[in-house]
């Protein structure tokens, strides 16, 4: 038990908590304002947002470990 947790953790990508991160910034600037970083920064933060955590969900579901 205690080895497979130790090889979960080695292969952890941290892909969602990236996109969690980058969300985040982005949120940040539309409260603050920036309308044009937001305009800039929008589609490529939520692409990978998207893939993150919906490609994921999609890979689990089909027997992607």
């Amino acid at each position: 038990m205690e080895k497979e947790q130790t090889e979960s953790l080695r292969r952890k990508t941290w892909k969602r908590e990236v996109a969690t991160a980058m969300l985040v910034v982005l949120g940040v600037a539309v409260f603050n304002g920036m309308d044009d970083m937001v305009s800039l920064i929008v589609w490529p933060i939520m692409t990978f947002a998207a893939a993150a955590f919906g490609l994921d969900s999609v890979a689990k579901q089909f027997g992607g470990k």
